[in-house]
This record gives C-alpha cells, structure tokens and sequence, in this order.
C-alpha cells in the first residue's frame, strides 16, 4: 500500500481566511503537496536557506485535464491564474482588531507544453514552509483534494487541528465559521437554517462520504437561538476499533446461535448431518477471516 501524501499548514493560517474557489483550492493543494517544511530546529543547517527554498510546482496539463474535467480549459485556467495571483489570505494579529493579508503566489505561469507553474510567495514562509517551534496541522493530502467544495475543505482542516486532543471535539461560534469558512457576508444572514444546511450539514456529509474520519455536530444553543455548532471528530483508528468490536459482539450472537441450535437439535433430534456441521465450520471461518482483517 502506498504510504499517504501528508500536507502541513501552520495553525494561524488554517484559522485564517482564504476566499478560493474549488479549483483555486486544488491548485494551492497541489502546491503544498511539494512543500517540505522545517517541523523541528535539528536540522541546522536550514536556517541559511531563504525564500526560493519553496519548490517550483509545475501542474502537467493532464493534472489540469483531471481538474476540469475537459481538455478545452485554457480560457478558464487563463482566469483563474489571474484571479489566483491577487489573491491573499486574512491572518489575525496578536493584538484586538488586527489582520495581515499575505500574498499566496509570488509567480504563476502557464504554458500548454508545460502546463501550470506556481510558485509560493515568501511572505508564506512562515505558515507553510518555517514550522519549528510553532502550531501547525498535518492534513492527508488525498482525503482533502477527494472533497467536493471549499467549505468542506476548510471544515476538514479546521476539525483536523484537534486530531492530538483528547475528546477531538471543536465549538465554533456562527460568527467563527462563517469567517474561517470564506462564507460570503450576505450569504445565509437572514436563515441559519439554510446555512446549517447548505454549508455544515452538506460539508460533514461530504466529508464522512469522502474520507477516512466521520464527523458528528450538535446545536449549541442560547435561549432557542443557535449561536454554534460543536463538532466531534472520529480518527480512522478508532473507527476501525469500533467496527472491529461490533464484528466481535455480532460474532459472539451467531456462536451463541448455533449453539443454542446444536443443543436443541441434540434434545429433539439425532445429531446434525456431517453437512450441516460443515457448512456451520465454514461460515465460522468467515467470520473469523473477517475480524482478522
């Protein structure tokens, strides 16, 4: 099995804001993707290196085939780089009120024999590439690109940076959501049902169809208003312990069955034929096989 592509981002930007579009998204993935960042101060010698450290991505066009789901983008791709390169990321301050907007790409070029070049602005040096000593947030490379919008991207991310805690459950106000999810500012003011809907419950569904990790949310409430939504976070790791322990339960049910129909079959019967005890073996064996797996 190939071992899982993972991506890091420093914690202040997965927090921060990013208004990109899917594919805008799935561009700056494939960026990361070729990032290797400093996670610990061991290694000394990479405290020469400067900016152009960050790789060149160069995206073949038939990656960009796969993206848009038809050869014929280049009108497209046209505008999207030109949007990409003026796009930033909001990144809150230390102190109250205070924001920074980073620039993403310092270049993006594209060329039909050579396809999509990007490379990351140095202003991102800190949140993508310099990640000693600071938060950050390991993120499955595959399982993010496999999800269907932004929203559920950036949900994925968000519940991903309470991986290492104990309960992995996150509150987040309405407020907190709707900034860290790049919600528009006049999209679903006026019905928190539609945003409930329309943006966490489509985002969650697609994340627990998509990847390895299942998410459960409630309500949390002031008075009958909704003022957030708490989040629990299942790791693939315990959702296999999960599966396993109910084969095990359901297991013991069967073994308690046949059991309980051997007896009865030696009260009222003469013993089971050779084929019954047979085909009981073998559907033993099954289930054996599969607890084993």
């Amino acid at each position: 099995m190939a071992k899982e592509v993972m991506v890091y981002q420093a914690n202040p930007l997965i927090e921060g804001r990013r208004d990109f579009s899917l594919i805008e998204a799935r561009i700056f993935y494939l960026g990361l993707r070729d990032v290797v960042p400093r996670l610990t101060n061991k290694v000394k010698a990479w405290g020469d290196k400067t900016y152009s450290d960050f790789p060149t991505t160069v995206i073949s066009a038939n990656e960009l085939v796969q993206m848009f789901g038809n050869p014929k983008y280049y009108s497209t791709l046209k505008e999207i780089c030109k949007d990409l390169s003026k796009k930033s990321v909001e990144i809150k301050g230390e102190e109250e009120g205070e924001y920074f907007y980073r620039p993403v790409f310092t270049e993006l070029h594209y060329s039909k024999s050579k396809g999509l070049t990007l490379e990351f602005s140095p202003k991102m040096i800190p949140y993508l590439l310099d990640l000693a000593d600071k938060p950050f947030t390991k993120l499955p490379f595959e399982q993010v690109w496999a999800l269907r919008s932004t929203y559920a991207m950036r949900l994925f991310e968000l519940l991903l940076q309470y991986q290492n805690t104990k309960t992995h459950e996150r509150i987040m106000t309405i407020e907190e959501l709707r900034h860290c999810l790049g919600v528009p500012d006049e999209a679903y003011k006026d019905s928190i049902e539609n945003f409930r809907r329309r943006v966490i419950e489509s985002s969650i569904k697609d994340i627990n169809e998509k990847t390895a990790y299942k998410i459960e949310c409630e309500k949390v409430k002031e008075g009958r208003k909704i003022v957030a939504f708490k989040f629990k976070l299942h790791l693939p790791a315990e959702l296999k312990k999960e599966q396993r322990a109910k084969q095990i339960a359901d297991i013991g049910k069967i073994t308690k069955k046949l059991a309980d129909k051997a007896s009865l079959q030696t009260e009222e019967k003469p013993a089971i034929s050779d084929e019954q005890r047979a085909k009981n073996q073998k559907n033993m064996k099954k289930l054996l096989e599969t607890i084993g797996k």
